[in-house]
C-alpha cells in the first residue's frame, strides 16, 4: 500500500494492467469463467479516482464483470502467506508474476489493453503518432529537473521538431486527462519517473525518449516495448551536486547501460540513491543520438522523412 500512495499509477497500473493481460488467457491458467471476487492488498479501502478507472478497464475483459461488493481489501493478505503468519489463504491454482517490470505478457495483450482503455474514455487510435513533443514534468520536491534542456531542445529543432511543450501531469489531473495527454503526444521527453505508467495509453507506434544522467532501471523501457513504442534511454551528464564540484559520476554509475542491466552486469551502489533525485545536466550529444532516432522512426511510421512534424501543417 505505501507504494500505492508513493507511486499512484506505477505500482497500481503495473498490477491491474497484467490482470487484464492475464485475463486473456483464462483457457491456459484455467481460470473459471465466472470469477465473483478479487482480492487487493492495501489498507485504504477507497481507491483514487484513477486508480478505480484502471481497474474498471481491467474488468472489461471479464465476461461476466464481477460485483465490486465482492472485491475484498485487506492489508494482511501477505502476511498470511508467510509462514509465520497467522491465519492462512488457500488457492487450488495459483500463478506469481515479478514484482517488477511486467505489463503484459506480449504487444498483443497491450494492444488489447489499449483498444479497451481508449473505448472506456472515447478516444481514437491513429496510424500516424500525433504531432506533438513534450518534455513532461515531475511534481513535488524531488523534480529531477533536466536543468539543460533548453539545449535539449534546440537538438530537437535541429531535426525538424520546431516546438516542445512543457507539461506537469501528476495525481491531481483527472484519470481522462491523463489518458488524453499520452494519447494525443507522439513524442515524450521525461526523466525516469512513475508517470512513465501511464504509458500504457500512448498511440501505438510513438515514441519516447527518456533523460537520466545514469541508469534507473529498465522498467518502462519494457513497457514501452510491449506497447509497441520506439523508446530511446539517454544516458550521460551529473547531477547538480557533481556539476558543482566539476566532477564526474563514479565509473560503475556511468558505464551502466541498458545492455549490461539486462544481464546482471551492472552494479549498482548503495550511495546512488543520493543522486536519484538531484536535478541534472543531461548530456546533450547522447540525447542527439536518441532525437535522430525518435524522429526517423515516427517519420518512417507516418509515410517518409518530414512526414510526421509535417501532419502540423496539414491541420
Amino acid at each position: 500500500d505505501k507504494l500505492v500512495l508513493a507511486h499512484q499509477l506505477g505500482h497500481w497500473a503495473m498490477k491491474v494492467v497484467l490482470m487484464h493481460s492475464v485475463l486473456q488467457y483464462k483457457d491456459k491458467y484455467q481460470i473459471p469463467r465466472v470469477i465473483d471476487r478479487i482480492g487487493f492488498v492495501r489498507s485504504r479501502l477507497r481507491l483514487q479516482e484513477h486508480e478505480q478507472h484502471l481497474l474498471d478497464i481491467s474488468l472489461m475483459a471479464m465476461d461476466p464483470k464481477p460485483d465490486p461488493s465482492n472485491f475484498l481489501y485487506n492489508p494482511d493478505f501477505d502476511t498470511a502467506l508467510r509462514p509465520n503468519g497467522t491465519a492462512g489463504i488457500c488457492f487450488e491454482r495459483a500463478a506469481s508474476t515479478k514484482l517488477m517490470e511486467i505489463y503484459f505478457r506480449t504487444e498483443k495483450d497491450a494492444d488489447a489493453w489499449r483498444d479497451d482503455a481508449y473505448r472506456h474514455y472515447g478516444l481514437h487510435k491513429t496510424a500516424c503518432p500525433p504531432p506533438r513533443a513534450v518534455y513532461m514534468l515531475r511534481s513535488g520536491t524531488r523534480p529531477r529537473t533536466i536543468r539543460n534542456f533548453e539545449r535539449l531542445a534546440g537538438v530537437l529543432r535541429s531535426v525538424g521538431v520546431t516546438e516542445v511543450e512543457r507539461v506537469l501531469i501528476s495525481g491531481s489531473n483527472s484519470s481522462l486527462a491523463q489518458a488524453d495527454f499520452f494519447a494525443s503526444t507522439g513524442l515524450l521527453i521525461s526523466v525516469h519517473s512513475s508517470q512513465l505508467a501511464s504509458l500504457v495509453f500512448s498511440q501505438p507506434k510513438s515514441a519516447v525518449i527518456e533523460v537520466n544522467p545514469f541508469f534507473f532501471n529498465s522498467v518502462f523501457a519494457l513497457e514501452g516495448k510491449t506497447m509497441g513504442l520506439h523508446y530511446g534511454i539517454s544516458l550521460g551528464g551529473r547531477p547538480a551536486s557533481f556539476a558543482a564540484r566539476n566532477e564526474d559520476l563514479p565509473e560503475p554509475a556511468r558505464e551502466c547501460n541498458y545492455q549490461k542491466y539486462k544481464v546482471g552486469e551492472c552494479k549498482k551502489e548503495k550511495i546512488w540513491t543520493e543522486w536519484i533525485n538531484e536535478d541534472f545536466d543531461a548530456d546533450v550529444e547522447a540525447f542527439r543520438e536518441q532525437a535522430r532516432l525518435a524522429v526517423e522512426h515516427l517519420d518512417s511510421v507516418c509515410g517518409g522523412p518530414g512526414k510526421w512534424w509535417g501532419q502540423r501543417k496539414r491541420t
